[in-house]
């Protein structure tokens, strides 16, 4: 399958925010995450087309990128990072996985936290939050959630896997929150049911058993030093 049908999402999403709503920042002007995920875009179409930039880690912004924040913001968005899982400007095909990330020139995570995937065709940058919420405690009324991209699942019967995106482009940024989209949310118990969450949830448990494996590796570099 394709990344959950993402060029009608993304065609929907834009339609969306053309028509003021869903999610859309511009009553108020741009938000800091806005012009963050902006410029992680530019700094995505720079690279997209560099040798040898996959399983790399960069900047997540540029320094003429940073200037567009408010000085109070500039030093902390210095410190986010972009970790490339692959870069190919003809499609990314990560062995595998079932799901198709071939429409995508650039995929990986912001922080180690959110999943990326840069459009190769309209240069539309998809952000992706996967999580884990469970309730917990003596009565089960206690909630918490873990983000599968840097956290084991809790794999319980009360766990439900929730799938949020957002769509960026060069002006705007719409949220898929109020989208009418295909489902997002589910019980881990019944993913079976929701093929588009569990392709999901199948990257994420990739992303992050590929994270292990390369801190496993340059520890055991480090110790060979």
């Amino acid at each position: 399958m394709n990344l959950i049908g993402m060029g009608l999402m993304i065609k929907g999403l834009s339609e969306m925010s053309k028509g003021g709503g869903g999610g859309g920042y511009h009553s108020y002007g741009p938000s800091e995450e806005e012009l963050f995920l902006r410029q992680c875009r530019n700094t995505l179409k720079i690279i997209e087309t560099k040798e040898n930039i996959s399983g790399t880690e960069i900047p997540a912004m540029t320094l003429k990128g940073s200037e567009k924040l408010s000085p109070s913001k500039r030093k902390k968005q210095k410190a986010h990072s972009l970790q490339i899982l692959q870069a190919n400007p003809n499609g990314v095909n990560i062995t595998g996985l079932s799901i198709d990330l071939s429409q995508y020139s650039v995929v990986g995570t912001i922080d180690n936290t959110r999943f990326f995937a840069l459009d190769k065709k309209s240069k539309d940058l998809v952000v992706i939050d996967m999580k884990e919420y469970y309730s917990y405690g003596p009565h089960g009324d206690y909630y918490s959630s873990n983000n599968i991209l840097n956290t084991n699942l809790k794999n319980d019967e009360t766990s439900e896997i929730s799938i949020d995106f957002k769509v960026v482009k060069e002006n705007e940024m719409s949220a898929g929150i109020s989208a009418n989209m295909p489902q997002r949310r589910c019980y881990l118990s019944d993913i079976e049911h929701h093929p588009d969450i569990a392709s999901f949830l199948e990257l994420g448990n990739y992303i992050r058993q590929n994270a292990k494996e390369k801190q496993a590796n340059t520890s055991a570099n480090e110790m060979g030093e």
